[in-house]
């Protein structure tokens, strides 16, 4: 049978983040993607002067507590952005519960030095306390100094990233990797607790990045690949799909195209080689 994995994120009709990334990802990497939607919206928000939205967060309890009866188990526990106390409530429980599972957490909380619009300061102490009972977590910059508590640096030398790393790693959660670390030179990298690894900027970020490096991550992880190789793998396939979303003439407020990448992760479901997709 295939690994399956509950992913916990908003869903848009149109453009694409959060769910519409991670269900195709998941799934061309083998692995049986079982949404639990926290709210549905008619677009992603960034880009859009209007979007419809309507938040299920009273349905995200009933439904966890419908599948425990059912007996339901999962693989791993993907836990996105989440929009209230109550959402935050019944995510804690999930991850509770999911003893034996694999448990990610990607923090959104607010990017370029700035927490987003929707995110409320409380937000913060309550996602602290979501990491502490994660495996992985997958905070950007900004949200790594937003969950330590520390004034926002825009640079970091790559011995400070580490140690971001590994203060993120102190509160809890087995693994850290900080997304979109603009190193002092120049270089943007992510952040591990003993290395940093750089990659290919293609240009300034599209929405949906985020969520398709954890989808990525995730998927490589229930694959049995190393930490750092699926780190690195994620990474280098996020800038190929940007890279490909770019030429394809999608205009940036649509996202990242997940369609792009899918035929570079379905053609084995044994773990893809070393060799990676941009060469670094």
């Amino acid at each position: 049978m295939l690994k399956n994995c509950l992913v916990i994120s908003d869903l848009c009709t149109y453009s694409k983040s959060s769910l519409t990334v991670s269900l195709p990802i998941l799934e061309a990497q083998g692995i049986e993607a079982c949404p639990l939607a926290t709210s549905v919206m008619s677009t992603q928000s960034d880009g859009f002067d209007e979007l419809y939205q309507k938040g299920l967060d009273d349905a995200i309890g009933p439904i966890s507590g419908k599948l425990d009866e059912l007996g339901i188990r999962f693989d791993a526990v993907y836990s996105g952005f989440l929009s209230s106390q109550k959402a935050f409530d019944a995510v804690e429980n999930i991850l509770v519960k999911a003893s034996g599972a694999l448990k990610l957490v990607d923090p959104v909380l607010g990017d370029d030095g700035r927490l987003y619009s929707v995110t409320e300061a409380g937000m913060v102490e309550r996602m602290r306390a979501l990491i502490s009972k994660s495996d992985v977590i997958t905070p950007n910059q900004t949200e790594a100094f937003l969950l330590l508590g520390l004034p926002y640096e825009r640079t970091v030398s790559p011995e400070r990233a580490m140690k971001l790393a590994q203060a993120l790693k102190a509160m809890g959660p087995r693994n850290v990797v900080i997304t979109g670390m603009r190193m002092d030179d120049g270089a943007f990298a992510l952040g591990l607790e003993d290395k940093v690894i750089g990659y290919k900027v293609i240009r300034s970020t599209l929405p949906g990045s985020g969520d398709l490096f954890a989808s990525l991550l995730i998927g490589f992880l229930l694959r049995s690949m190393s930490f750092e190789q699926s780190a690195r793998q994620a990474s280098n396939l996020v800038s190929l799909c940007i890279e490909r979303t770019c030429q394809a003439g999608y205009e940036m407020r649509h996202g990242v195209c997940p369609a792009l990448i899918i035929a570079d992760l379905v053609p084995s479901q044994t773990a893809p080689s070393e060799k990676s997709p941009i060469s670094l």
